[in-house]
């Protein structure tokens, strides 16, 4: 059984894993408990109905780096001049906060700025890619949610836009599961979160919430497979303590 991803494939077959370019390969131990939770996960996902156009892993919806054009370096403008229309601006998100920016300077992601959009940062709060002293990963910064008309610079990825705020609550509640966050560890080889980084996690229909438990149901995986996964994420954290959290 094989699935195109972008720029390389996954092939899966008698619960062994291999990766197109080489990069990933199974043994045994924890591995294989990776390997088999990842077969499992695609698997279902690849022969449910659920599947939004016919796509059925994250990465195939993940914008790209540079979302809507804007660099990393990118600022929203101090004042909006009295001769411009304040509808020749945008709402731009950045690492400090957000403010108008230049409508005509974005250049990409047109058909989703009117969405709302779930974003989360390129980089990993996990230093280095490294789990923290605990031995778990948490991956994810921060998630938040744009509303139309406000877009972001490079130093985040779209991960899903919709055309309501319940759709794009789900999926942040999704991203949030250890599910979610396990399934990006098991490709996490850097800092780094780029698109491809999604390869391994199934998309659901967001018209739904989804926890952990309601994903360990719909997946059928094991109570030593659950297990697995909390000893390798840990809980998402309450807002209060979400820069705080020792990595």
């Amino acid at each position: 059984m094989t699935w195109a991803m972008g720029n390389g494939q996954w092939a899966m077959g008698n619960g062994q894993w291999a990766m197109g370019n080489g990069q990933w390969a199974m043994g045994n131990g924890q591995n294989h408990v990776s390997s088999s939770l990842i077969s499992q996960a695609l698997r279902t996902q690849h022969n449910s109905t659920s599947s939004r156009n016919g796509r059925c892993v994250m990465s195939q919806q993940v914008s790209n780096s540079r979302p809507f054009g804007p660099r990393t370096f990118a600022r929203p403008v101090e004042t909006v001049p009295e001769e411009e229309k304040q509808s020749d601006y945008i709402n731009l998100r950045w690492q400090s906060g957000e403010g108008p920016y230049p409508r005509e300077k974005i250049t990409a992601g047109h058909k989703i700025i009117n969405k709302y959009k779930v974003i989360t940062g390129r980089a990993a709060f996990d230093h280095g890619g490294m789990t923290g002293k605990d031995g778990k990963y948490r991956i994810f910064s921060k998630i938040d949610i744009l509303p139309p008309d406000t877009v972001c610079n490079e130093t985040y990825l779209v991960i899903g836009a919709y055309d309501t705020l319940e759709e794009a609550e789900n999926l942040a509640t999704y991203m949030k599961t250890k599910f979610f966050r396990f399934l990006i560890s098991c490709s996490l080889v850097s800092q780094d979160i780029p698109a491809r980084v999604y390869n391994f996690v199934p998309i659901m229909d967001m018209s739904e919430q989804w926890t952990d438990e309601k994903l360990y149901k719909y997946f059928n995986l094991t109570e030593q497979q659950q297990e697995f996964i909390a000893s390798r994420i840990r809980e998402w954290p309450s807002e209060e303590n979400m820069d705080g959290e020792d990595a």
